[in-house]
């Protein structure tokens, strides 16, 4: 990692998420197409129903709602991952091996997990 730059995870993070959020309507857009849609359902047989539109609505906000908690998740993560990599640059811990070993074994179980929650981003988001 470069002076600044972001992690990999997080790098990955943005751009799904930029491009996600481009391709997901915002709830106010997402309202109006529902009212629209409401008021075109009375010109043909081919608009959904009321109720397959509110259903539509709900799974909607639901996705919305698991993208934004997994989003928070990885946020939470990677700035666990930051303090324990600045921890381990303290010299009172990389000079001693085993706090060290303890501090580099913390990094490595939360960059797993960084990795296994940002699968099931990706996969929330499909």
């Amino acid at each position: 990692e470069g002076g600044g730059s972001l992690p990999l995870a997080a790098r990955v993070f943005e751009e799904n998420s930029v491009s996600s959020r481009s391709e997901r309507p915002t709830p106010s857009a997402g309202s109006n197409a529902a009212r629209n849609a409401c008021s075109d359902t009375s010109s043909g047989n081919s608009q959904l129903s009321w109720e397959e539109q509110k259903q539509q609505e709900a799974a909607r906000r639901k996705k919305e709602k698991t993208l934004a908690a997994l989003e928070q998740q990885l946020a939470d993560l990677e700035q666990k991952k930051s303090e324990l990599e600045n921890k381990l640059a303290d010299p009172a811990v990389y000079s001693n091996g085993e706090k060290a070993k303890a501090v580099q074994r913390e990094i490595e179980e939360v960059a797993a997990k960084i990795e296994e929650v940002t699968e099931q981003w990706m996969i929330a988001s499909e």
